[in-house]
């Protein structure tokens, strides 16, 4: 498992991710050229080739203590991209062969810096510093269709190509990086700095390329996907008044996304021209109750990116000096709520809940008061209505309730029964659900069910990208069955078959990677 650290130092790669990806060039052979027709495409990986090397580098962040699974979270980020997603499919910027071989992923990252990267084959890296800086979701969105178009673009690969010249000698580099990484974090930092500086002169031009047609391409999925075009101005506004206040290493997003006046100018005409085009005098006013959602979900990832009990107190105290009439009072005393729970002061948690619900009305969005409902769920508050659903079609809620029963200190025989069987129908669609199946694996074990345990175990293994861990559960069950643990015939054969499998797949990575 990586250091603590390391997530930073792999996330430093991602400052000049189009040179460093180059690490893997030699050991991929030249095939088929994408289909992608906008704005060209002279990428020399092929999709499945990008999607194994995304997956090697997300297998990674699984492994890290950085990565966070909080999903209320999740929940909201995808409810921001899906609909840029969507229309990216729509207005063909998003291929279907590359729809259909991309892992199309997002990561949580517990860090209160403000950065956002995007991975090879369709995996995303989000900080929760970035999602608590956000004052409006049409500010996180216009971040999300940028990263979402480096993907759709093809950036990484297309760099690979450009930069075959300085292959040779920066790979030998950034392989001493990722050596050093798992141990020492400055000698790693040190190692990976002397190929990234001699990579940068040659790559800046091609970065701000690459930049343009991000925001470019970015900014057109905005209005058809519901947001206004306004957040991209908005977030490099704030990027940028950021940057002349600070330089502490607050914002790395800025280093992997220079904020160039030309940048700015470029994204300003163009917003210009959709005013213009819509007959828009005037930027949109914001409504508080449609942004009222969005800012209870930045104070949350605010929260959430620092559980130091110091960086806790700084919120419990503000919802102690919070004033009735305050206009943040809600996500106020939802941060201080959340924040005293995770100190453990839960009567004072408890206060702030109380606050909290009385600070809502009936006029209070729908998507605010259940976000306040799941709260108290959460805090583990009495009395909260209505009721958990375990059959909800809502992932946040089926998972809460089944955390609710497993939480119970002697649960029934028939409510774990429930819950597995729950759970097995929501992972027979959602198979790369990790949570679910960590939950699944519980209620298993719970049940006496130790064979199918060590499947779900194995499931949520591989739904991490971690075969050679999921071999190894499915081996233990294996034994489990030969031990006379009781298996039906169904599982016993499942489970050879899946080993048979998981042997030959790990044989033919190793193959390939002797053939390299």
């Amino acid at each position: 498992m990586l250091q603590t650290k390391s997530m930073k130092t792999l996330r430093h790669l991602t400052i000049f991710f189009v040179s460093c990806c180059l690490l893997l060039t030699p050991t991929l052979q030249v095939l088929a050229q994408s289909s992608i027709p906008n704005m060209g495409d002279d990428s020399a990986m092929s999709l499945g080739e990008e999607r194994h090397l995304g997956d090697q580098i997300g297998k990674e962040i699984y492994r890290d203590p950085e990565y966070v699974s909080d999903p209320v979270l999740d929940a909201y980020l995808l409810s921001i991209w899906l609909p840029l997603y969507a229309q990216a499919k729509k207005n063909g910027a998003l291929q279907p062969e590359m729809d259909a071989q991309f892992a199309w992923r997002m990561f949580l990252v517990r860090d209160k810096s403000v950065n956002a990267f995007a991975l090879p084959g369709g995996y995303f890296g989000v900080h929760l510093g970035l999602i608590a800086l956000t004052q409006t979701p049409d500010e996180l969105a216009s971040v999300l269709a940028h990263e979402t178009t480096h993907v759709t673009q093809r950036h990484i690969s297309r760099g690979m190509s450009k930069e075959k010249a300085q292959t040779p000698w920066l790979v030998g580099s950034i392989l001493v990086g990722l050596l050093a990484m798992r141990s020492n974090v400055q000698v790693a930092s040190a190692a990976l700095s002397t190929g990234q500086a001699a990579a940068i002169q040659g790559q800046l031009n091609f970065s701000r390329d690459f930049e343009r047609e991000a925001d470019r391409l970015g900014f057109t999925l905005m209005a058809p996907a519901g947001y206004n075009p306004d957040g991209f101005i908005e977030m490099f506004n704030m990027l940028g008044n950021a940057s002349r206040l600070s330089d502490n290493g607050s914002y790395p997003y800025l280093r992997t996304h220079p904020l160039t006046t030309e940048r700015v100018a470029d994204m300003r005409l163009r917003v210009g021209e959709f005013d213009r085009a819509n007959q828009r005098a005037n930027p949109v006013a914001k409504d508080p109750n449609a942004y009222l959602l969005h800012q209870l979900m930045a104070v949350r990832a605010a929260v959430l990116a620092d559980l130091s009990v110091d960086a806790q107190n700084v919120f419990v105290q503000q919802g102690d000096a919070v004033q009735a009439r305050d206009a943040k009072r809600t996500p106020v005393l939802y941060a201080a709520a959340l924040a005293a729970w995770q100190t453990r002061e839960v009567a004072k948690s408890r206060v702030f809940y109380d606050k909290l619900k009385a600070s809502t009305s009936i006029r209070t969005p729908p998507a605010v008061l259940d976000a306040v409902r799941l709260l108290g769920f959460e805090l583990q508050m009495p009395n909260i209505l209505p009721p958990l659903d375990l059959t909800s079609n809502s992932r946040v809620e089926m998972l809460y309730a089944a955390q609710q029963v497993l939480s119970k200190p002697t649960p029934t025989s028939a409510e774990v029964k429930m819950v597995a069987n729950r759970l097995q129908d929501w992972t027979s669609v959602n198979a790369k659900d990790v949570d679910a199946w960590s939950f699944l694996a519980r209620t298993q074990l719970m049940l006496g069910q130790r064979v199918r345990s060590a499947m779900s175990t194995a499931e949520g293994l591989r739904a991490q990208m971690d075969d050679s861990a999921a071999l190894a559960q499915y081996v233990a069950a294996q034994g489990f069955i030969r031990q006379g643990v009781q298996a039906d015939s169904v599982d016993a054969a499942i489970v050879d078959s899946k080993v048979r499998d998981l042997q030959l797949l790990l044989r033919g990575d190793s193959a390939n990677k002797k053939k390299r």
